[in-house]
C-alpha cells in the first residue's frame, strides 16, 4: 500500500492521473496542477518568506488555489479572506497583523511585499493557515490551524464520505470559508475533481451545469438547501449526483426529512454534518442509512474524533483537527503553538442511547422575559418546523423578535403558537416579516446584523 501524503504535496499529486480542477472552459490535470504549483513555489522561495504571514484573497478560480497550495508547500502562512473584503476592514486587518506578503487579484506575480516585516522573527513552524471564524473579516480574531490539522481533517472526511478519484464535486462555497475549503482539500486528498462554479440554485443554468459536467456531489449550508427546495430540485433529473452534504448550521427537520426521502428514492447519500472552523472543518456526521432515524441529530464523531458533554451540557470535541488557538493580533501569531486537541464548542447538546448528539442551543443564545430564561435556538427551530418558514430569533431581555422569511406569514398565529408552546406573554413578542434574510458571506444566518439592527447592541 502506497504512503498517504498531505494533499498539497508534490508526491501525492504525482500519484493521481485524473483531472484535479475544472471550470466551464478549463480542465487541469493533477500533473499540470502540480507543475503550476511547483513553479509558483520556486517563485515564492526566491522571496525568502518562509514562515511569514501572507494575506491571500480567495476567488473561485484556479489561480487562487495555486497560490494557496504553493503557500502550504513553501511554508508561507496564508490568511484566506474573501476577495470582496471591505476596504476599511482590510485596512484594519493589515494594521493589526502587518503581513510580510499581500497577494493581489491579477497575475500570479501581482504581489506586494512589506519590507519592514521580512526581517521579523519567523512564525512557528507548525502554523500553516489562518481563517476567520465569521462570514466576513470584520473581526480581527482568527483561527490558527496547523499542517496536521489540515491533513488529519482531510483524511477523516475522505474516509467517511468515501471520496473516490472518479468523483466530481460541485463547489460554489467560498474557498475562504472552512466548509468550502474542506471540499477542495478532501477531493485533492482523494484524487477527485473539484468543479469551481459561481452558480447557485437561483442561477438559470445551475441544474444544467450539474448535468453537463456529470457532477457527483453537491454541498451547501442550510440556505443553499432552502434555495434547492424553492427552485424545483425535487422535480429535476440529476442522474450523476450521488452524494449531498449539508453543514454550516441547522437545517429544519422538515426539510431534512424531505431531502432524506428524496435521497433514499434516488440512491443518493445525504450527509448531515456538524463542524466549526476551530476544528478545521468537520466534527461529526450522520451516516446516511440512519438519517431517517436521527432527524435533528448532528450524528457521531468523525474518524479519530471524540465527543463528550461537560457538566453543564456544553459539547466538547477532541481530535487531531482541533486548532492551535486564536489570534487577535500579530503578537498572538508569534506565540508558541501547543497542540490543544480539545474544543469547547459553545453549543449545548444532549446525547441519546445510541451515542448520537443533538444540539439544543448556544450558550450565549438566551434571553430573559419577565425573569424566565428562553433559548433562542429552540424557539427558532420550533417556528421553522411549525410554519415551514426560515426565520431568525433575536432580541434582548423583555423583547423577543422573530424575523420571518415570508411576507404572507400569519404573525398572529406565530405569536399564539409561541404563547402556547413556551408560555411567553404575547406582549413580549414582536414578529417582523421580510422577503429576504441577511446572510453572511458564507451563506449562514447573520445573527450579528439582526442583533444590532433590531436591538441596538
Amino acid at each position: 500500500m502506497s504512503e498517504i501524503l498531505p494533499f498539497w504535496s508534490s508526491k501525492q499529486f504525482e500519484s493521481y492521473d485524473g483531472i484535479a480542477l475544472a471550470t466551464t472552459n478549463k480542465k487541469i490535470s493533477y500533473y499540470d496542477l502540480n507543475l503550476m504549483v511547483q513553479d509558483y513555489v520556486d517563485f515564492l522561495q526566491n522571496l525568502d518568506l518562509k514562515n511569514q504571514l501572507a494575506f491571500l484573497p480567495m476567488e473561485m478560480n484556479i489561480q487562487s488555489i495555486v497560490k494557496y497550495l504553493a503557500c502550504l508547500r513553501a511554508s508561507i502562512v496564508p490568511f484566506l479572506m474573501p476577495s470582496s473584503t471591505d476596504k476599511n476592514l482590510l485596512q484594519n486587518l493589515l494594521k493589526t497583523y502587518q503581513p510580510a506578503l499581500v497577494f493581489g487579484l491579477n497575475s500570479l506575480e501581482d504581489i506586494h511585499i512589506n519590507n519592514t516585516n521580512i526581517s521579523m522573527s519567523r512564525l512557528p513552524e507548525n502554523l500553516a493557515l489562518l481563517l476567520s471564524t465569521s462570514g466576513s473579516t470584520g473581526s480581527s480574531k482568527l483561527v490558527k490551524l496547523s499542517y496536521e490539522n489540515l491533513y488529519e481533517n482531510a483524511k477523516s472526511i475522505k474516509e467517511y464520505l468515501k471520496i473516490q478519484p472518479h468523483d466530481i464535486a460541485h463547489c460554489s462555497l467560498p474557498l475562504s470559508y472552512s466548509y468550502g475549503l474542506s471540499v477542495l482539500n478532501t477531493h485533492l486528498q482523494s484524487g477527485g475533481c473539484v468543479f469551481l462554479s459561481d452558480l447557485t440554485p437561483f442561477s438559470k443554468r445551475y441544474y444544467d451545469e450539474l448535468i453537463e459536467e456529470n457532477i457527483t456531489s453537491i454541498s451547501g449550508v442550510p440556505f443553499f438547501y432552502q434555495m434547492l427546495n424553492r427552485t424545483g430540485f425535487f422535480e429535476k433529473d440529476l442522474p450523476s449526483v450521488k452524494v449531498m452534504t449539508q453543514a454550516g448550521g441547522k437545517l429544519g427537520d422538515k426539510l431534512v426529512q424531505k431531502f432524506s426521502d428524496h435521497a433514499n428514492s434516488h440512491k443518493i447519500k445525504l450527509f448531515v454534518m456538524y463542524g466549526q472552523t476551530e476544528a478545521t472543518a468537520r466534527i461529526s456526521y450522520v451516516p446516511p442509512h440512519l438519517l431517517d432515524q436521527k432527524i435533528g441529530s448532528i450524528g457521531i464523531p468523525i474518524p479519530k474524533g471524540k465527543l463528550s458533554l461537560s457538566d453543564d451540557g456544553e459539547l466538547i470535541y477532541y481530535g487531531p483537527n482541533v486548532m492551535l488557538g486564536y489570534a487577535e493580533n500579530i503578537h498572538d501569531l508569534h506565540k508558541k503553538n501547543n497542540t490543544i486537541n480539545q474544543l469547547f464548542t459553545g453549543d449545548l447538546a444532549r446525547v441519546d442511547k445510541n451515542g448520537y448528539y443533538f444540539i439544543t442551543g448556544r450558550i450565549k443564545r438566551f434571553l430573559k422575559l419577565a425573569g424566565t430564561r428562553y433559548g433562542l435556538d429552540e424557539i427558532e427551530t420550533y417556528v421553522e418546523n411549525k410554519f415551514n418558514n426560515s426565520c431568525i430569533a433575536t432580541g434582548k431581555d423583555d423583547k423577543l423578535t422573530i424575523v420571518v422569511l415570508n411576507l404572507e406569514a400569519d404573525s398572529d398565529s406565530i405569536i399564539s403558537q409561541l404563547q402556547d408552546k413556551f408560555s411567553i406573554n404575547r406582549h413580549f413578542i414582536k414578529i417582523i416579516l421580510v422577503d429576504d434574510l441577511v446572510m453572511t458571506a458564507n451563506g449562514k444566518k447573520n445573527y450579528a446584523f439582526y442583533r444590532e439592527y433590531y436591538n441596538g447592541s
